[in-house]
């Protein structure tokens, strides 16, 4: 997995090479430029789950620290200046993806206002029209939640919820909706229960602003994330340093204004973490399942490795569940799988 909360300190013979790479690499969203280099100011960031850029070599005192020349190739790591900003960005990125740091998206790559992602343009929106460069089949279906295999996952039986009206989150949902979202996570979890033989872990990556502030490559459509797994969540994040809080489940619409992630554990209590100065990682989750199985290298990243083997096979797999045991499936069940069987 990625890591956070490090220390990038920047060492060249001119004031004005340094302020320009601080202003560009400041922009990453999973670190905080430090002026006043104290414990308490590098504590504070750590908190944050973010890491650390300055030109203060004092730095190395508190924490460690790794040294990047400016227009220096002697350093092990350098960045030049003679270039456009983008470039920058790019070579500091490469720096921190060869150390396995997550220094997060560019605020460059993210909406600025409004809707970051247009109903037309969204992914699951076309797989919902029926867009035959977006077709794949829906075990289960109700007024507003379809269910599919989830692309990009690692593990056999991991399934997506997705609510048919383009929201940012599960926290735009009435409390109708809702209410509809507890038989089909209900109805899913037994399924896997009963195919998997495993207890489900479920959350929510929220968007939250109406998806703006998001990179632009991310789907911002609401999805629940549905994975058999024995991991215990709670523990390893909160080990991560990212603490899960409990709430009720009917109050979830109090955070649809903010990106959030929601955990539903096994103990069926939910838990968010929700606070706009903390950063989570993209497809952290996703990361702490992959760690959890050991999975190797960044596997765990869907943009990258789509499994669609496992997306076949899990979809066949619950089909064939269906088909076999009709005659003891729960009837809400049957009757919104119907149109799959």
């Amino acid at each position: 997995m990625k890591t956070t909360r490090h220390a990038f300190c920047f060492k060249g013979h001119y004031e004005t090479h340094k302020e320009v790479v601080l202003q560009q690499v400041s922009g990453f969203k999973a670190v905080a430029r430090l002026e006043d280099v104290s414990k308490k100011s590098v504590t504070e960031v750590f908190a944050h789950n973010k890491s650390i850029v300055c030109r203060d070599p004092a730095i190395a005192k508190i924490t460690s620290t790794i040294f990047i020349g400016v227009n220096d190739p002697t350093q092990k790591y350098n960045i030049n200046t003679l270039c456009s900003n983008e470039e920058i960005q790019k070579q500091f990125a490469q720096i921190a993806e060869d150390l396995n740091i997550d220094i997060g998206d560019h605020r460059s790559n993210a909406t600025k206002e409004g809707p970051s992602q247009k109903p037309q343009d969204c992914v699951f929106c076309r797989f919902l029209s029926g867009h035959p460069d977006h077709y794949q089949p829906s075990m289960y279906e109700t007024e507003n939640f379809v269910m599919m295999a989830n692309t990009g996952h690692f593990t056999p039986g991991s399934l997506l919820i997705i609510p048919r009206k383009h929201i940012m989150s599960c926290a735009e949902l009435n409390k109708e909706q809702l209410a509809e979202l507890l038989e089909v996570i209900d109805d899913c979890k037994y399924l896997l229960r009963e195919i998997y033989g495993m207890d489900t872990l479920l959350w929510e990556n929220g968007s939250g602003c109406g998806g703006h502030g998001k990179d632009k490559s991310s789907i911002v459509h609401a999805h629940i994330h549905m994975n058999p797994c024995d991991m215990d969540v709670l523990t390893v994040s909160e080990n991560k340093g990212i603490t899960p809080q409990k709430i009720q489940y009917y109050d979830l619409p109090k955070y649809q204004e903010e990106s959030y992630l929601l955990i539903q554990d096994y103990d069926l209590q939910w838990y968010i973490v929700s606070d706009p100065n903390l950063y989570i990682p993209r497809q952290y989750v996703r990361q702490l399942v992959a760690e959890h199985i050991g999975l190797p290298g960044d596997l765990w990243n869907w943009r990258k490795y789509l499994f669609l083997d496992e997306v076949t096979k899990t979809t066949n797999t619950i089909k064939d569940y269906l088909v076999s045991h009709q005659n003891t499936l729960p009837e809400r069940i049957v009757a919104r799988t119907k149109h799959f069987t």
